[in-house]
C-alpha cells in the first residue's frame, strides 16, 4: 500500500459517511451499466451520423452487430465525469432525506441522471463518436491508446474548463 493509498483509506476510516465517499461508491457500482449507455448511444448516434440512408457495407454491419466493446477509453472518461462530478456538485455535508431513501440510493439516481445528460451532449459531437467508436471497436487495428486517452482528456477538459491531473486523478489547480 502507498503513502497516498494509507492516507486515502486512513480518511474513510474517519469519515465514513462523507457524501464524496457515498457518492463515489455509488458511481463505481453504476460504472458498467452507464458505460453500456454511453457505447449504444455513441454507436447510434455514429450510425446515424455517418450513415443516414442506412446503407449497408462492412464497416456499418460490423459497428451494428457488435455487441462486446473495450472499455479502457470509455472508463477513464467516466472516471473523469464522475470526478468531475464530485468536485463540482459534491460536498461533505450530507442532507436530511425525508422520502425514506438512503444518501446512497439518492446519489445514484442523481449521477445517472447527470451522466445521462453529459451522454446525450458528448454523443452529438462527431469528433467524441468518431473517438468512442474508433477506441472501443478498435478501428483501426492498430490504435494507440494512449493517443486515445490523451484526446479524451483534452475533449473533457475544453467541455468543463478544467483539467484532470493524470496522476492523482483529481481536479488540478491550473487553469485553463
Amino acid at each position: 500500500m502507498t503513502k497516498k493509498e494509507f492516507y486515502c483509506y486512513m480518511k474513510q476510516l474517519f469519515f465514513p459517511s462523507d457524501k464524496n465517499y457515498i457518492l463515489k461508491e455509488a458511481q463505481g457500482v453504476k460504472k458498467e451499466e452507464l458505460l453500456c449507455y454511453l457505447f449504444r448511444k455513441a454507436k447510434a448516434n455514429y450510425l446515424l451520423l455517418t450513415n443516414p440512408l442506412g446503407l449497408e457495407d462492412d464497416t456499418t454491419l460490423r459497428i451494428k452487430d457488435s455487441q462486446k466493446f473495450k472499455l479502457e477509453i470509455t472508463s477513464q472518461l467516466y472516471d473523469y465525469l464522475a470526478v468531475i462530478y464530485r468536485y463540482k456538485y459534491g460536498s461533505n455535508q450530507l442532507e436530511f432525506l425525508f422520502d425514506e431513501k438512503s444518501h446512497w440510493e439518492k446519489y445514484e439516481k442523481e449521477w445517472t441522471l447527470v451522466f445521462y445528460q453529459w451522454a446525450d451532449e458528448f454523443c452529438r459531437n462527431r469528433v467524441f463518436l468518431r473517438l468512442v467508436i474508433q477506441s472501443t471497436l478498435a478501428f483501426p487495428l492498430n490504435m494507440n491508446p494512449d493517443q486515445c486517452q490523451i484526446k479524451v482528456r483534452k475533449m473533457v477538459s475544453q467541455h468543463f474548463k478544467m483539467r484532470i491531473d493524470r496522476r492523482t486523478g483529481l481536479p488540478s489547480r491550473k487553469a485553463i
